[in-house]
């Protein structure tokens, strides 16, 4: 399957789920964008794991924090939007503490732990 072109507004999709970590993959399951609260659940997974392209179902198992549930909706062209969210009250405080949105004008960009959110673009 061909890659997914990366669009901006994906990136604002993601941006405004904020406290909660949030992801988009195209419909093969390789992940296009992620917001950072996501990025900082990727803290200690294996770099072949995040090696592109890189897989949610394969991150998913190794992701670091409180217990998450994981939301999915189906996006136009077959792209998929994960939300995660808390599973408890301490969880939910824990990822509003450490995730809270950032200035406007802020974005996806200012926090990738290494390089570990990958972008899938095609020319």
């Amino acid at each position: 399957m061909g890659a997914t072109r990366y669009d901006p507004a994906l990136e604002r999709l993601v941006t405004g789920r904020l406290p909660s970590p949030a992801a988009i993959t195209g419909p093969d399951g390789v992940l296009v964008t992620a917001n950072f609260a996501f990025a900082a659940l990727l803290d200690g997974v294996s770099p072949a794991l995040l090696a592109p392209p890189a897989r949610l179902d394969r991150l998913v198992p190794h992701l670091t924090g409180p217990e998450l549930r994981h939301e999915q909706t189906t996006l136009a062209g077959g792209l998929v939007l994960h939300v995660f969210t808390a599973a408890d009250e301490a969880g939910a405080a824990l990822l509003e503490g450490r995730f809270k949105p950032r200035a406007a004008g802020s974005s996806t960009r200012e926090w990738s732990p290494s390089g570990s959110v990958p972008r899938t673009q095609t020319p």
